[in-house]
């Protein structure tokens, strides 16, 4: 249904994920085969330390690639735009895909943008999430999942 309340839900998500998704610009482009790696330093150091996350928070890969933290129940946990951090986004369905898989990747789109959400579990029963968009990523990274807003 498009008119009424699940209209309205489609445009609270639509603005809630182009938020979600904004990240800082720079001029690069990441090959698929590394950023599993790549992943797996930051969940090591996060294991060690949640205070990693703050370090995270500048950290980009290719261009515009960033990393979030969300909990078990789909709050966010740390965000580099910090008026998401606390936001129950459990409702959005990448999320939910995201906390029903636990580990992997998903493809998303928002207003005709691909982006690849690479995610892995780290301590404390959270999720460590790369979102980056598909054209900043060269070469083969695996199977995602698809989804749509």
């Amino acid at each position: 249904m498009f008119f009424g309340v699940n209209r309205s839900r489609k445009i609270r998500h639509f603005a809630i994920a182009a938020i979600f998704f904004t990240g800082c610009a720079s001029s690069s482009v990441v090959k698929g085969n590394s950023i599993g790696g790549q992943i797996e330093k930051e969940v090591a150091a996060l294991n060690k330390s949640m205070e990693h996350a703050y370090r995270l928070k500048a950290k980009r890969v290719a261009a515009s690639g960033f990393y979030y933290i969300i909990s078990h129940s789909g709050r966010v946990v740390f965000h580099p735009q910090a008026v998401l951090i606390g936001a129950d986004m459990s409702s959005m369905s990448f999320v939910a895909a995201i906390l029903e898989q636990g580990d992997g990747c998903i493809e998303y789109t928002v207003d005709e943008k691909v982006f690849i959400i690479f995610f892995r579990p780290i301590k404390n029963n959270n999720i460590l999430c790369l979102s980056i968009p598909k054209e900043e990523v060269t070469g083969s990274y695996g199977e995602c999942a698809d989804f749509e807003l």
